[in-house]
């Protein structure tokens, strides 16, 4: 049974979203980056992945998508697979 409470202004758990608008690129491929990065460790194929950033739906990978263009996350992909497999063979 979930316990229900009156919310509270200040409460401290309250969900707050916003944009932070950013007209520099590095910005969008830093995005870009933590998307695949997450994307990979859930075991997610390269197809999969950039399938995702196609889809206007995903607002933030497909924001990525237009502004840096499928090579470029093409490129990101295959790189940051690339750093997981090297650090897996460290081990």
């Amino acid at each position: 049974m979930m316990v229900r409470k009156k919310l509270e202004e200040d409460d401290p758990y309250e969900l707050h979203f916003m944009n932070v608008p950013s007209s520099e690129d590095m910005h969008i491929q830093v995005m870009a980056e933590t998307f695949i990065d997450e994307y990979l460790r859930m075991g997610w194929d390269d197809e999969l992945i950039l399938s995702i950033f196609r889809m206007p739906f995903y607002r933030g990978p497909y924001a990525a998508y237009e502004l840096l263009g499928e090579e470029s996350i093409k490129t990101m992909i295959g790189d940051i697979r690339e750093k997981w497999k090297s650090r897996r063979a460290k081990r």
